[in-house]
This record gives C-alpha cells, structure tokens and sequence, in this order.
C-alpha cells in the first residue's frame, strides 16, 4: 500500500503567484488575441461589403456624407448617388432614400443629394428626402418607418464598402427583410482607416437597441 502521508520528493510544486515572466506573456496572449479578432472582423468585413447582393428593391437607402461648400457631393457622396442612379436606372429599385444631416452652416446634406439625382435625370417623385439622417442609425431607423408607412418590404442599401455591412445590418435590426446591398464604385486609402472603425462600430450595432416610434 501507498503512504499518502509521505510526500514524494519527486512531487513538482504548485506555482500560485504570478511571476514577472507569466504577467508579458499574458499580456503578449491578451495583445496577439485582441490582434487576432480585429484583423479578423476587419477581413470579414471588407468581404462581405464588397459583396454586392443584388435584389429587386422597394426602395435604395442612401446615407448621406460630406457636401461641398458649393452644395456639390464630395467624391465618396457622388460615388453613393451615382450608384443609386445606376441601380434606379436598371430597374433594380422603385424608389430613392436619401438621407443625412444639416451642418453648422445649415447645408442640407439629402438636399444636395436629391437635387444631384435629379439633374442627372431621376424622376424627382420617385426620391424621398431625410434631412435628420444624422447618423447611420437614424437613416435606417427613417427608412423603416418610411417604409412601413408605404407598405413596402425589401431595401437595397448603397454605400461605400467598408459602411454597407452596418448598414444592412441596422435596417435588418429595424425588421426590413429582405436586405439587398450593393457598394459604391471607386477606392481610397482613406477606407482602410474607415474600415478600423467599423470594426468597432459594427459589433456595437449588434449590442443597440432598435425601436420604431409607436404610430
């Protein structure tokens, strides 16, 4: 029989404190981890929006962007609405959504957008204007409602790459189903900054609340 009262000199010890050594390499396991996922969510991302999902659609939502001082869009904004003329054009959706903010010097940016859209030849009656689409919350959440004030069903979003994977998921959030996507045509090295945000902000659009205001 075994003494289990004698200890065993060949026994190895329990280390319970924490050695300098052990905290770097947790930290190194906690940094290379952290690393791992952003650069991970940022692929996952960039793939999926620059998948286009094409799909018969009610209605193209639009977010708005930067507007020039002469009331022109920016290159990024031209390059959203130049879709949408694209899309409208081939018979992919009935309606336009454009949406943005009005800025310190009360430039309307869904003003701008839709006057850019009909100078270029799109119906004005078919274009719907949101000048409170602050942010890209509140464009979903007002098309939503736009569209559930209409009796419609299905949204194509159109936005730069690294922006429609947010947004197709906040108008999914809000009940809109089906979610078409297509991106906006054109590249910068600016977007791979905005891509690193998005890795922040998508995963907290997941964590949000979304709510229709009671009719």
């Amino acid at each position: 029989m075994v003494n289990s009262g004698v200890k065993s000199r060949f026994q190895v010890p329990i280390k319970t404190a924490l050695t300098p050594k052990n905290i770097r390499s947790l930290v190194q396991t906690l940094i290379w981890g952290t690393l791992s996922v952003i650069i991970i969510m940022a692929i996952y991302l960039m793939i999926d929006g620059l998948t286009n999902r094409f799909g018969y659609a009610d209605l193209a939502v639009v977010p708005g962007t930067t507007v020039k001082k002469d009331g022109t869009p920016s290159a990024s904004l031209q390059a959203r609405l130049d879709k949408a003329i694209e899309v409208y054009q081939a018979g992919w959706v009935k309606n336009i959504l454009v949406s943005g903010g009005v800025d310190k010097k009360g430039m309307d940016e869904a003003v701008a957008m839709k006057r850019y859209l009909v100078e270029a030849g799109i119906p004005a009656g078919v274009i719907w204007v949101d000048s409170m689409g602050n942010n890209t919350y509140l464009t979903t959440q007002h098309s939503a409602i736009l569209m559930n004030e209409q009796g419609w069903g299905s949204a194509l979003a159109i936005s730069q790459y690294y922006h429609v994977p947010r947004t197709r998921l906040a108008l999914q959030r809000f009940g809109i189903n089906p979610v078409y996507a297509v991106r906006a045509d054109g590249f910068s090295w600016r977007g791979i900054t905005f891509l690193a945000r998005e890795v922040i902000a998508y995963p907290s659009y997941w964590l949000r609340s979304y709510l229709l205001p009671e009719s």
